[in-house]
């Protein structure tokens, strides 16, 4: 019960004190709560730890480009309840489902998981640290920073690096304490599939992903509005937006975890 009590006022402190900087929206705080508590009711201090290394590296690596002016951010560095459920509602529910079955795979699915969202997230901020512009991953055209389906190798440098950072703290916390049962090749496969699954969101984000054009100043965009006048469609789906893209990545890396489990 008391294990209960501090975990609840871990996230809600953790939730409030990035709301207030400026982090987080007030629905963005709302849904962290929710989503934490969730996870840390079902795996205890190694999901509160592993939930909170992805949200503070992200949020701190998310700084380094605040106020870069990307044309092609939706929604700037504070996130909404819809960012924070695209990031981390898959890993809630795999969170869950491994406290109801005490099943191993849907531990390994929600490292994998938050590994994949931490992996997009890196990716993103390195990449618009770049100094040449990113290439379309399929036609190899040069895209603006910050444009979904963009590559750039520091991007890619930053993708690798955000995978397995969410895996090392998992494996550190379970080598400290002993939870669960992890071992390097967890480690391994987790970032790999962290990885791969960052890479589907590229790939989504360059074809699916609605794309604008200002009928103002005439920019690409993935804004609905720009220069305070709507937007024109020219590419993709209109709903599917980049929230939907990030629920797409942390899906598969559910998906990609239970392939690579059956089959080992």
């Amino acid at each position: 019960m008391y294990t209960m009590i501090i975990l609840f006022i871990s996230v809600c402190l953790l939730a409030l004190g990035a709301y207030y900087k400026q982090s987080l929206t007030k629905s963005g705080m709302y849904a962290a709560i929710v989503v934490g508590c969730v996870i840390s009711f079902s795996l205890s201090f190694f999901g509160l730890i592993v939930l909170g290394a992805f949200f503070i590296s992200s949020s701190l690596i998310g700084k380094v480009v605040q106020g870069s002016g990307d044309t092609f951010e939706l929604k700037g560095e504070k996130r909404d309840a819809a960012q924070v459920l695209a990031n981390g509602g898959w890993a809630a529910v795999c969170a869950l489902l491994y406290g109801l079955t005490d099943a191993a795979g849907w531990l390994f699915a929600f490292v994998a998981t938050i590994s994949a969202a931490n992996s997009d997230t890196w990716a993103s901020v390195a990449g618009r640290l770049s100094r040449s512009k990113p290439r379309h991953f399929l036609t190899f055209d040069r895209l603006e920073h910050g444009q979904s389906g963009g590559m750039t190798i520091i991007g890619t440098v930053g993708a690798m690096l955000g995978a397995i950072f969410i895996s090392i703290i998992a494996w550190s916390f379970n080598l400290l304490f002993l939870t669960f049962e992890i071992t390097v090749y967890f480690v391994v496969f987790t970032s790999l599939v962290g990885f791969v699954a960052q890479y589907i969101d590229t790939i989504i984000g360059g074809t699916f992903q609605v794309l604008y054009r200002c009928s103002v100043c005439g920019n690409v965009t993935e804004k609905g509005v720009h220069c305070y006048h709507p937007s024109v469609k020219i590419r993709g789906i209109h709903f599917f937006t980049n929230d939907v893209t990030n629920h797409v990545c942390t899906a598969s890396a559910v998906l990609f975890s239970w392939l690579y489990i059956s089959f080992i």
